[in-house]
């Protein structure tokens, strides 16, 4: 059980004063989350899954927002960032993250890696909100076939061959989260190519664009 000072030093700037009355709540919903994952073998809403895509792009920290228990399908936010929290009137939780990027996946191909703490986020008794962190289970799936180089434990370079010298260069750079690099001429190129420990390469004749994927 939680107590007040340990849930103080859960918060950040933003989170409200924290009194007995978010203390109440959040060892609450801790023993609430952790009933739902007691003898169960499947995934449910507010775990962790590392998730790579289609593209071989990886999310490490991709939240189950809601599973479907009819479909066998679960709806996954893939970058969460604030993920809040709440009890209907049954006593079920149900949580709701502020993102965009979506997906739906058959739950029956994850597979379970571990257990995480996670911050979850509710309204305090005054303005703002609170955090705390509770036990959920991380789950794993991948829609590559295995041995295919991903996010996770490569680099990922898209490489745009210019037709006309766009300010004086010729190669345009591109990996996702980076400062995109440009290279003026052939020579400059492949000298920054040849440092690259390069595993796979995935050519796109018809738009000059190039896909290197070197190891980290």
């Amino acid at each position: 059980m939680l107590d007040i000072e340990e849930l103080r030093k859960m918060q950040d700037d933003d989170c409200c004063s924290i009194t007995e009355y978010e203390v109440k709540k959040a060892n609450e919903y801790i023993e609430l989350l952790k009933k739902e994952r007691e003898n169960t073998n499947f995934p449910v809403a507010g775990d962790i899954l590392q998730y790579t895509d289609e593209y071989g792009t990886y999310y490490s920290l991709a939240h189950i927002e809601k599973v479907f228990k009819t479909s066998e399908e679960i709806d996954i936010c893939e970058y969460p960032s604030t993920i809040f929290i709440e009890k209907s009137k049954k006593g079920q939780i149900c949580f709701s993250s502020s993102n965009v990027s979506w997906f739906y996946a058959d739950d029956s191909k994850f597979k379970k890696v571990g257990t995480s703490k996670k911050f979850f986020y509710d309204l305090g008794y005054r303005f703002g909100c609170f955090r705390f962190l509770a036990d959920v289970n991380v789950w794993e799936y991948s829609e590559l076939p295995p041995n295919e180089p991903t996010t996770k434990t490569h680099h990922k370079y898209r490489v745009k061959e210019l037709t006309a010298k766009n300010n004086g260069y010729k190669y345009l750079v591109v990996e996702l989260g980076y400062i995109p690099m440009e290279f003026g001429t052939d020579e400059e190129y492949q000298k920054w190519k040849s440092t690259l420990v390069i595993d796979k390469i995935e050519k796109r004749e018809h738009d000059n664009v190039v896909y290197i994927w070197a190891k980290k």
